[in-house]
């Protein structure tokens, strides 16, 4: 294969698996890396044993655990001044959502968009979401509901979202005791991208001088192993959250992908299966970071990792990825007979 023929390759390999990789789920929106926090700060009167609420994703998800009581959860809307039920969890731990309610359609996606009408003034509509007694679901009234930044209307970033002390609140029935829930939102600075731009650079240019010295195999070494970091940081991203509004799951198989050819790229011995082998590595690699590039410029991210371990992922799928892609670019040919070594 030709040096010109080889990186075309490269380039579809890297648009395909990055396409995969950014692959979105059909049912809710999952979870992003966003520079908001929400969070519950209360309920009046206060909650009894066995129900608990938390919101899970930075500000994405309101999460409600009810363990022995019925609690319904109350639309945003009420019918000729009737409070309309939206969701209601059982004692048994049943969960129900009643299709009528203007918020079974506004909450399938971040920003309530839908072109279907509910009909809240009918007759509840209900149908079971949950067994387990907890559901977690996009509450339009604990986050910003639009995509630019929120103003700040405190000195720690918190948002006035109309509620008391400018937070937010959201009316449920526990055991038919009107209860508000309160909570707050805050805008959290973003990290700096310089140093992850910087690393980025420092590893393209350590592999490639690597590569340049020893051949390609310690450098496709270092991308299995980065490559099996990655699997484990999209397993971690994708398992945090409700199970019906995950992240796609193919972002893991690309990196998979990339570390199977890594190893092939290591001990197969023919030099165009090796080229071959170390464009998917690349690709999958480079790929698997691109799609994930927002964790370096926000501050929340949809993990239960520490935020610092999921943006170092990142980095080195990046750096290693772009320098086993530049030593393809630019000696394909002239050091594919070193790689025996």
């Amino acid at each position: 294969m030709t040096g010109g023929g080889l990186r075309r390759v490269l380039a579809a390999l890297a648009v395909v698996l990055a396409v995969l990789g950014s692959a979105r789920p059909a049912a809710a929106d999952a979870a992003g890396p966003t520079d908001y926090r929400s969070e519950v700060t209360g309920a009046d009167p206060a909650l009894p044993e066995g129900v608990s609420a938390r919101v899970v994703g930075g500000d994405a998800f309101l999460e409600l655990t009810v363990d022995g009581a019925e609690v319904v959860v109350l639309d945003y809307a009420a019918a000729d001044g009737e409070p309309v039920p939206y969701l209601r969890f059982s004692p048994d731990g049943t969960v129900e959502e009643n299709q009528a309610s203007t918020a079974s359609v506004s909450n399938e996606s971040r920003y309530g968009t839908s072109t279907t009408v509910p009909d809240p003034d009918g007759e509840p509509r209900w149908r079971q979401v949950a067994s387990d007694g907890t559901y977690a679901w996009h509450d339009h009234r604990i986050h910003w509901m639009a995509p630019s930044r929120a103003p700040r209307t405190g000195a720690d970033g918190t948002v006035d979202l109309g509620g008391p002390k400018g937070g937010w609140t959201v009316d449920l029935l526990v055991d038919d005791v009107p209860t508000t829930l309160t909570g707050s939102l805050r805008v959290v600075p973003s990290p700096p991208r310089w140093p992850a731009a910087l690393a980025v650079i420092a590893l393209v240019a350590v592999g490639l001088v690597l590569a340049a010295r020893r051949g390609p195999r310690p450098l496709l070494a270092a991308g299995g192993l980065v490559g099996v970091g990655a699997i484990g940081v999209s397993y971690a991203t994708w398992s945090t959250g409700p199970a019906h509004a995950r992240p796609s799951a193919i972002p893991m198989a690309v990196a998979l992908a990339a570390v199977v050819a890594a190893v092939v790229g290591v001990v197969v011995a023919r030099p165009q299966v090796r080229l071959i082998a170390t464009a998917v590595a690349a690709a999958g690699l480079v790929g698997w970071a691109l799609t994930r590039i927002g964790v370096l410029a926000h501050a929340v991210l949809p993990t239960d990792l520490a935020p610092g371990v999921d943006r170092a992922a990142t980095v080195l799928a990046l750096g290693v990825g772009l320098a086993i892609a530049g030593f393809l670019v630019w000696q394909p040919t002239a050091q594919s007979g070193r790689q025996g070594r």
